[in-house]
């Protein structure tokens, strides 16, 4: 920030920074400079670091652009979130059989407990339900133009939960189509959403604080909690009761802390090819918690592409058992049955079979 008199108003780089999630900043990133790095990889002016051994794995399914990998709680779909379309995939015979375009951005999604609906939201907060026994489209919504965090379904799957930067929470009756905002705060910013199945709760996510509500969200009243970190995102594991937290840029290291937020429990800082630190993009936690995986930008490159690496990690050792080295990954997640390893990434994304690592 800079001062001008006794006001303090934001620089350029800060408001642009405080506009878009990091996920869109990096996806914006690699479509501008993508290919001017490619011509210097072409013309000699970088050089590959030695991956042609580390970049080859086996997977169980491929895929393209993966923002976003999930798979429905039934075992029967993988949904892939590409630039202009998420696209729906057979979890047996890995043949693509739905495409839904009705949002030209995607930003995040999330299938309903049951399996039998998917949620959509977009970049700039419109909101797209479909039906995934009959595979089409059933309505979409713009209860907010500001960007937001996760799109969740209520333990019940009746209704759509959501927030965005503007302090605002909403939920959507699927059953009648009626949007409810539900608190308007003028303060908050949340950029990260989460369900606690242990306190049947949702957590709402700022940068110092958080807001835990139980559902049905009319029979209880929100909890604010608040705290000394400044991340960008959480993952949660309710086995070891712990947050894994990926401080801001300049930190460029994972905390991991209870859950209350009161005490830090191991620091991770991974050097990057320079030798200083390698920024942490994105983590997960399997179901059993027994293991961490984190996504880490160390400088590699590899034929113009700038490689992130996949570490899948044992807990609470933090023993590396296995690395993927996969152009400019950036999402990771485990199967609700912990069987299988999501990464998805801005050229390409895979499904992996956990039973071919252990």
């Amino acid at each position: 920030m800079k001062k001008e008199g006794n006001i303090y108003s934001y620089t350029a780089f800060e408001r642009f920074n405080n506009s878009y999630s990091s996920a869109q900043i990096e996806r914006w990133y690699v479509n501008t400079f993508s290919f001017y790095k490619y011509l210097l990889y072409r013309f000699g002016k970088t050089k590959d670091t030695q991956l042609s051994q580390d970049i080859n794995f086996t997977y169980n399914h491929k895929f393209s652009v993966s923002h976003e990998i999930k798979k429905s709680s039934d075992g029967k779909y993988f949904a892939v979130m590409e630039n202009k379309a998420v696209t729906v995939w057979d979890c047996v015979t890995g043949e693509k059989i739905a495409s839904f375009e009705e949002l030209k951005m995607p930003d995040t999604m999330n299938f309903s407990n049951s399996g039998k609906l998917l949620a959509v939201k977009s970049e700039s907060g419109k909101i797209a339900i479909y039906d995934m026994t009959e595979m089409k489209f059933i309505k979409s919504w713009l209860p907010s133009k500001s960007i937001g965090c996760e799109v969740l379904f209520t333990p019940d799957d009746k209704y759509v939960v959501s927030a965005d930067w503007k302090g605002n929470i909403y939920t959507i009756d699927i059953d009648s189509g009626e949007v409810a905002f539900i608190k308007d705060d003028l303060f908050g910013k949340y950029d990260s959403l989460k369900f606690d199945n242990e306190t049947n709760g949702f957590i709402f996510e700022e940068e110092e604080r958080r807001l835990i509500w139980k559902y049905p969200f009319k029979e209880n009243e929100p909890e604010e909690q608040k705290h000394n970190y400044r991340f960008e995102e959480t993952a949660y594991s309710e086995v070891n009761k712990c947050y894994a937290i990926m401080t801001v840029c300049m930190d460029k290291k994972m905390l991991i802390v209870d859950k209350e937020y009161k005490q830090i429990l191991k620091e991770i800082a991974v050097p990057n090819a320079k030798g200083g630190k390698a920024r942490t993009l994105n983590a997960a936690w399997s179901p059993d918690g027994k293991f961490f995986a984190l996504i880490i930008n160390t400088g590699e490159c590899y034929r113009g592409s700038r490689i992130y690496t996949t570490q899948l990690m044992e807990y609470p050792s933090l023993r590396v058992i296995k690395e993927y080295k996969i152009p400019y990954a950036y999402f990771v997640e485990f199967t609700d049955d912990g069987k299988q390893l999501l990464i998805g990434g801005f050229e390409t994304g895979y499904c992996i079979d956990l039973d071919t690592i252990k």
